[in-house]
């Protein structure tokens, strides 16, 4: 069983059977700090293993990023979100 947020390779890479969380990277068990639906996404994902007959099945569970319904993508990785990646160790010279 595996959990994912990444429905594109979920589906090339193919895993026995997952549960599809529609949250950012990482997040696919839920919210950091919020147990409670931690606890929800992994029960339903662990029913939803006990129900796949079929190898390679991937059920999408019905949890929404944001209450409003619009989703994580146009927020949480908009630009400007993340600082801008910098190196902080010198180069090695050759």
């Amino acid at each position: 069983m595996t959990m994912s947020s990444a429905w594109d390779i979920t589906r090339n890479v193919k895993p026995p059977r997952a549960a599809f969380v529609n949250f950012p990277l990482g997040n696919q068990t839920g919210r950091p700090g919020n147990r409670e639906e931690q606890m929800a996404i992994v029960r339903d994902a662990l029913t939803a293993a006990y129900s796949m007959a079929e190898p390679g099945a991937v059920t999408i569970l019905p949890y929404e990023w944001d209450e409003a319904g619009y989703g994580w993508q146009g927020g949480e990785y908009r630009p400007g979100y993340l600082r801008p990646y910098v190196r902080t160790e010198a180069t090695p010279t050759v």
